[in-house]
């Protein structure tokens, strides 16, 4: 039962910072067409 849990929450933790990742990039993207590179 532990077991599966500690896997879901890594899971989870996983799509977060992929989720983070991705706004993260959108931002860096619009700063770049914003500045004109």
């Amino acid at each position: 039962m532990s077991e599966n849990n500690s896997i879901f929450n890594v899971e989870y933790h996983n799509v977060r910072i992929c989720g983070l990742f991705s706004v993260y990039l959108i931002f860096v993207l619009l700063a770049i067409e914003t500045c004109g590179f």
